[in-house]
């Protein structure tokens, strides 16, 4: 399959974004900028994860699945252990049942995402019955959210995949319809995203409807800055972040663990600062991470069980 060059700078700059997050989270997570970035970044990986996946049942069904449990579980499972290993046996159930997985969440929900759009591949539909379809599949696991004792909706990633389902069948749908978001629908998308996220802040709150049509609005409107200036020489960083960004995704989580106590607080109450210094970690966790995966695959088996390569 080609890789389209926005496409990869765009998942260059979501993960960016991600250790941005992770950041604010663990130093400033009250900052308006950590609500913002919530907003989008990992809508936009679960968006070209729906962009990229499969048109038709292009091998069988078995060999996909060992194909998507090699890229993304294996790695999965590895990172887990290393993890369960460092932070003793009692972190045994958060990284294998926990709502986070300590971090780790993203891998088992897009293999399982994958599995079951490839299962509705697999039966010859029509347009509206395929659409019909992803919306009855929505309706089941927001009832299987609400009924589901916490541990084994976890342990499915029920809440991840009701969370991000429909965002994953748009990239899909935009990439399959060859749907174009044209200069009115990306200025309507961005309009509408950035009343809804400040309206949030002020009165919002946790209305689920609303956070779920700023992730589509706030996804569409970055996927069409990222079209318009694909060309951009300023894109060769990013693209190669996005070309590696599952590796970074993985690794930076060690890396967060190095760093200790508020030091960004000798800036004070500063938000530029703070920003500019917490953007300028990002950068350099995800050069480091790219370095790390690079040096690590030359070996075969660290390639195969850290990476899925």
């Amino acid at each position: 399959m080609n890789r389209l060059i926005y496409l990869d700078s765009l998942k260059g700059f979501s993960i960016i974004l991600v250790i941005l997050g992770h950041l604010y989270l663990a130093y400033d997570s009250d900052s308006f900028i950590f609500s913002f970035l919530t907003c989008f970044h990992m809508p936009i990986f679960i968006y070209v994860s729906g962009f990229l996946s499969s048109k038709k049942n292009q091998i069988s069904f078995w060999k996909y699945i060992k194909k998507r449990t090699k890229l993304l579980l294996l790695p999965y499972v590895s990172f887990c252990l290393i993890n369960v290993f460092i932070d003793g046996i009692d972190s045994l159930f958060s990284y294998f049942l926990g709502f986070t997985r300590g971090g780790l969440w993203f891998l088992p929900t897009i293999w399982l995402m994958n599995i079951i759009h490839y299962s509705i591949l697999s039966v010859k539909l029509s347009k509206k019955s395929f659409f019909l379809i992803i919306i009855i599949v929505e309706l089941i696991l927001l009832i299987l959210r609400c009924c589901l004792p916490e541990n084994i909706s976890n342990f499915l990633c029920i809440r991840h995949l009701s969370t991000y389902w429909l965002i994953f069948q748009m990239g899909y749908a935009f990439r399959i319809f060859n749907i174009e978001i044209s200069d009115l629908l990306g200025f309507i998308a961005t309009i509408l995203f950035l009343t809804l996220w400040g309206s949030s802040l002020l009165y919002i709150g946790t209305n689920e409807v609303l956070r779920m049509i700023i992730r589509f609005s706030s996804t569409i409107s970055v996927v069409y800055f990222f079209i318009r200036v694909a060309n951009s020489p300023y894109n060769r960083l990013l693209t190669t972040f996005g070309k590696e960004s599952l590796a970074i995704y993985i690794l930076h989580y060690e890396f967060l663990r190095l760093i200790g106590p508020d030091f960004s607080s000798v800036f004070g109450n500063s938000i530029l600062m703070r920003f500019i210094l917490f953007m300028f970690i990002s950068v350099f966790i995800a050069c480091f991470c790219v370095s790390i995966k690079r040096c690590l695959s030359k070996n075969r088996y660290f390639s195969l069980f850290l990476f899925g390569t």
